[in-house]
């Protein structure tokens, strides 16, 4: 009943307070004060080679930080309105995304073309295109690196000749796009690798509450989602979840593991979940308690004051986090298991 409900309005209105946030506040778009300085002053980019090119195109476009905010915010949602037909010609939950309150989120950076990558990559292995899953999840990866992790989940439900054709179009589309950066600028394209590991910020995170920062909570945070990436691979591997579920389950790793949670990065656990039969109760107290972390972030307080406002918050996010990835396991229902790769798609 909720699918054949017109969603479209809701879906504008929250699209349209995602404009309304950009041009009130273009300090919250990331996307248009991604220049960094590197430790010898240099000005470099945060994020790898393709989000590169799209920055620049918007800056070509419009070269103030509101003109490009703007851009950027128009290209995110065409890629939002594109994941709402995706999903309708795949039987998702298109309501799920459509109904979505992040989706004022989708203005602010890239998440919205990311999402979009993801959702192509996982379509394609349901059609048992093996090869073109590959090449979305490479091509994310050259854009933002998140798309790599649905990479076990589906390799792990695939055949051993249909898994070898995903991973090795992911790598070669991956290595096609970024070699020519390396040989032209790499500096630029090892600095956002590096930028990662560095960075300190973990507010509202698991590591913030065991007072670990940097590098060494780079290192436990790679080590925990790679742990839970191996525990879902083998779960999807011994029939126990659907491989859609996996994918989901790797990007809720993703966001509960790293030491950087920006609210709008729940846009691709979005993409994925659609795909479910997650209840959707869980999956929106997860985005309310993402946007109060949100606008507590936003909110102009003293750092000191601030800080105490986002542990509690960060806290109930992270419970909000693991209700739901609780509720995609017990929701997930994998009718037999995969053969030569994905020919079990709804």
């Amino acid at each position: 009943m909720a699918e054949r409900t017109d969603l479209r309005p809701r879906c504008i209105t929250y699209l349209a307070c995602g404009v309304i946030l950009v041009v009130l506040a273009p300090q919250t778009s990331d996307i248009a004060t991604i220049w960094v300085s590197d430790a010898s002053g240099v000005a470099v980019f945060e994020y790898p080679v393709l989000a590169r090119v799209l920055y620049l195109a918007e800056r070509a476009v419009a070269p103030s930080r509101l003109g490009i905010a703007l851009v950027n915010a128009a290209v995110q949602i065409v890629a939002a309105v594109c994941i709402i037909s995706l999903l309708r010609r795949n039987r998702g939950r298109h309501s799920l995304w459509m109904a979505a309150p992040t989706l004022m989120l989708v203005t602010v950076n890239v998440e919205g073309i990311t999402a979009l990558l993801i959702l192509l990559a996982q379509v394609s292995w349901r059609r048992g295109r093996s090869a073109a899953s590959g090449m979305w999840a490479g091509m994310g990866a050259a854009f933002k690196l998140v798309p790599v992790f649905i990479l076990p989940p589906l390799i792990a439900a695939s055949s051993w000749r249909a898994g070898v054709r995903t991973l090795a179009a992911a790598a070669a589309v991956w290595l096609a796009i970024n070699i020519p950066y390396v040989l032209i600028d790499p500096a630029g394209f090892r600095f956002p690798y590096q930028f990662v590991l560095r960075r300190q910020d973990v507010q509202g995170t698991i590591w913030a509450v065991v007072g670990l920062s940097g590098e060494l909570a780079a290192v436990a945070s790679l080590i925990t989602l790679g742990a839970a990436c191996l525990a879902t691979a083998v779960a999807i591997w011994r029939g126990r979840i659907t491989p859609e579920s996996g994918c989901a389950l790797t990007l809720l790793a993703f966001l509960g593991t790293s030491k950087l949670w920006q609210p709008h990065y729940l846009l691709w656990a979005l993409a994925a979940l659609a795909l479910t039969a997650v209840p959707v109760l869980s999956v929106r107290c997860l985005e309310v308690a993402n946007l109060a972390y949100f606008f507590v972030l936003w909110r102009q307080l003293p750092p000191d004051s601030q800080a105490l406002w986002l542990r509690p918050v960060g806290a109930v996010r992270l419970a909000c986090l693991i209700w739901t990835a609780v509720a995609v396991v017990r929701s997930s229902r994998p009718d037999v298991k995969s053969g030569e790769q994905g020919s079990s798609a709804l």
